[in-house]
């Protein structure tokens, strides 16, 4: 018995797999490529002088970080101690989207099957270890509504306890200067193109909303809001951007609101933000009282833009009322753009200071006599 004992332990002892880190590494397999030493690579046994990627300096290490995703990231930076410390410059996150299989895990549903559900605890690290170093934040569309929803929810709750000594996850609100949302209204519909004419069109809202709301209010240094395909009811849309105005009425650089409500709403938020430079809106939302509040703004470039979700009731402003706003504002340029693959007119702003036109549609045409009787 004794015998067998100690011939067990000396074939554990010869046995590679309980060699300890410190030891010297395992000889590697013919024609298999091992990574060794951080600066020396060896093939077949043969160890030579590995490539300078590891010495690259930290501004080209950001840059090409920055163009992975979360598990490229991860992946990279196990290739050395170097790439290991470039996972963690702030650059690298410098721009963070959050989509489907963002810090999620794979989690089975009865009726849906597997499915990626948000990892509050994987997500909390991230947040803790480098969600300081966002400043662009990120909602690409998506399907899985949840997910964004306890994302957003997470980084307010944290941001709203900054003060409190408790809270595992700092700065995470102070250094964002730009939200980008974009919520998928044509996806859920059935049809991106025939949404708006025979299939049902559906957009953000309830929980959601409240959701979004609360987040914009929570970032208080914004310098750059875009919010796109919200369709919302005209009661939702008129307190959206309450807490934009209050927190960012002073930070505010460039707002886009393109399609934020199915039907006819002015919308006169957009004359709050004193020192606007650059705003892209939708004919629907765009009324004489709003771009009269714009006119006393330093607002630069302002693009009126029309996309197939662009309801049928919306208007062009009267020639007077753009008489009054070039008087009053005379470097304001003046965008409009039409982008559908349906038949669909331009809406022409008579009067307007149109400084480019821009049509992306195969079955609609600008002529040279319409710009020119219009002009």
């Amino acid at each position: 018995m004794d015998q067998a004992v100690e011939q067990t332990n000396e074939e554990r002892e010869e046995s590679p797999d309980w060699h300890d880190i410190g030891d010297e590494p395992k000889q590697p397999k013919n024609n298999i490529l091992h990574y060794g030493h951080s600066h020396f690579w060896s093939v077949d046994g043969e160890v030579e002088d590995q490539s300078l990627w590891c010495e690259l300096p930290d501004i080209i290490m950001e840059q090409i970080f920055s163009y992975l995703n979360i598990s490229q990231r991860y992946n990279a930076s196990m290739v050395c101690k170097r790439w290991n410390s470039a996972f963690y410059l702030p650059y690298v996150w410098h721009v963070f989207h959050f989509d489907d299989h963002t810090l999620t895990r794979r989690r089975f549903n009865y009726y849906s099957g597997w499915q990626h559900t948000l990892d509050h605890l994987r997500a909390q690290l991230c947040l803790g270890t480098v969600g300081r170093f966002f400043q662009h934040l990120v909602f690409t569309p998506m399907a899985n509504f949840y997910n964004m929803y306890e994302f957003m929810n997470m980084i307010s709750f944290y941001a709203e306890q900054q003060d409190s000594e408790s809270c595992p996850v700092r700065g995470i609100s102070r250094n964002i200067k730009a939200l980008k949302y974009v919520f998928p209204c044509k996806y859920l519909s059935g049809d991106e193109e025939e949404a708006t004419q025979e299939h049902p069109l559906y957009g953000t809202g309830g929980k959601l909303l409240d959701a979004v709301k609360r987040l914009m209010g929570n970032l208080r240094n914004l310098r750059s809001l875009e919010l796109t395909d919200l369709m919302l009811d005209n009661s939702e849309a008129s307190t959206l951007l309450d807490d934009v105005c209050c927190e960012c009425c002073q930070t505010l650089r460039i707002l886009s609101i393109s399609n934020l409500t199915k039907r006819q709403c002015t919308l006169l938020h957009v004359g709050a933000f004193i020192n606007l430079q650059i705003l892209v809106i939708g004919p629907q939302n765009l009324g004489e009282d709003a771009i009269e509040m714009l006119s006393h703004t330093p607002l630069k470039h302002l693009h009126i833009t029309q996309t197939t979700l662009t309801p049928s009731t919306a208007k062009s402003l009267s020639p007077k009322c753009w008489q009054a706003v070039a008087r009053r504002s005379p470097n304001l340029q003046v965008h409009l753009s039409l982008e559908t693959k349906s038949e669909k007119a331009l809406l022409w702003q008579e009067k307007a200071p149109v400084n480019s036109i821009c049509v992306n549609s195969p079955l609609c045409k600008v002529s040279f006599s319409f710009l020119s009787v219009r002009t």
